[in-house]
């Protein structure tokens, strides 16, 4: 009897200890299998990278424009998920080259549909929009355009899908221009030339500034639209200087507002021209070293040195980017609204939620502009647009700030 009853304690014995070791082993299962579950609940977005295309033109003849951009974006969001990314989640981008072509946008778009990104950026050619707009709204995936200029949609009263954050917008520039340039011409009449690339975009920039100037009270003695593909600017230069221009207005592409200077130079032309600061801008301002090119834009210059500066040149140092740091901060910029609206947002991988954060965003922009980006369900662009004037500075041999941040209101 007493060995029936060990047989008996023992056999309980280990009946208990399997017990133990399978409950242990169905608590390990369905916290796998809770862990699993929470995963993949449309609500959560704990185990999944947030999902975010970028159609830019990385190749092609405008690929100096828009490049920038595609690297301050990789860049700044390389930094971001060395760093745990959003709320652990990892920040996946995919990026594809449209080459600034319109076929090969819509080709982009799709794709981009197809793999549920809940964000579609843009930095491209206008050449590109319609496919973008159409196909992302079509989809309801808001839109952000990044580094090119907005279109329409963004202004108020804004398009629901369709936000901006480029530094620059059609009217609100010359809003700031014309003024800026009666007040340096301190009293002197301005005799003003205007100069368009010959698109759509910046004619209608130009056409903007000229009715200003005139309400202004300046003479318009020459205005210009010129070919895209222009290699000598010489005829059209001496055309504003014959005209006698002591001022010269400039909302174009790059190229031509750069080549028209350069070409009134060679000419001897002593007005002062003045023009959009865009990426190039401070990079051709230390090239030249001439004290009568001025240039306006929406970005502080790295000249200026501040703590977001020496940020884009540590980082764009260990992720090798390939332009010059002066060409980042237009992208850097962009990608700084990017974080605050997916530091916002619950789950950045719906772009209900996603559109929602983006209707209420203030983002702080470091000092790099001259206020925050602040977006509303009506305006998608912001409530105010800062401007900044900085020319080359022969006495001081380097680049100086001629008016500091001014802001023009956008209704």
């Amino acid at each position: 009897m007493p060995e029936r009853a060990q047989t008996i304690k023992n056999t309980a014995a280990n009946l208990k200890r399997k017990g133990n070791v399978m409950v242990k082993k169905w608590s390990f299962l369905m916290l796998m299998l809770s862990m699993a579950l929470w995963c993949f609940m449309p609500q959560q977005v704990f185990c999944q990278s947030i999902k975010i295309g970028m159609s830019a033109a990385i190749t092609g003849p405008a690929s100096d424009t828009f490049l920038p951009t595609y690297e301050a974006f990789k860049c700044y969001f390389q930094k971001v998920n060395d760093e745990g990314g959003i709320r652990g989640q990892k920040v996946e981008f995919i990026f594809e080259d449209d080459r600034g072509e319109s076929a090969r946008a819509m080709s982009i778009v799709k794709k981009f549909i197809d793999r549920k990104v809940a964000l579609i950026i843009n930095a491209s050619t206008s050449a590109t929009y319609a496919a973008i707009l159409a196909e992302g709204k079509t989809a309801k995936i808001p839109v952000l355009f990044a580094g090119g200029v907005c279109p329409k949609e963004p202004y108020p009263p804004a398009d629901p899908y369709v936000f901006c954050s480029t530094s620059f917008g059609v009217s609100y520039d010359s809003e700031f221009a014309i003024p800026f340039m009666k007040e340096m011409a301190k009293g002197e009449k301005v005799n003003l030339g205007l100069v368009a690339t010959n698109i759509p975009i910046s004619r209608t920039g130009v056409e903007v500034a000229e009715k200003l100037a005139k309400e202004a009270g300046m003479n318009i003695k020459e205005k210009l639209a010129i070919p895209l593909d222009t290699a000598d600017y010489t005829p059209f230069a001496s055309k504003l200087k014959d005209a006698g221009c002591n001022w010269i207005f400039s909302w174009a592409i790059w190229n031509t507002q750069i080549g028209v200077y350069e070409a009134l130079y060679r000419l001897g032309w002593k007005g002062n021209y003045l023009c959009w600061a865009h990426i190039p801008a401070e990079y051709e301002l230390n090239r030249l070293k001439t004290d009568n090119l001025l240039v306006f834009g929406g970005n502080a210059f790295i000249s200026e040195n501040l703590p977001a500066h020496q940020e884009i040149i540590n980082v764009a140092k260990k992720c090798g980017a390939t332009y010059p740091v002066t060409y980042m901060v237009e992208g850097w910029s962009a990608a700084i609204v990017l974080h605050e609206i997916l530091k916002a947002c619950p789950n950045a991988n719906d772009p209900a939620q996603l559109l929602s954060s983006m209707n209420k965003i203030s983002a702080n922009m470091r000092e790099l502009r001259g206020g925050p980006i602040e977006w509303t369900v009506s305006n998608h662009f912001r409530k105010k647009n800062f401007y900044k004037v900085y020319k080359w500075d022969s006495g001081k041999a380097k680049i100086v700030t001629v008016k500091e941040w001014t802001g023009v209101e956008v209704k």
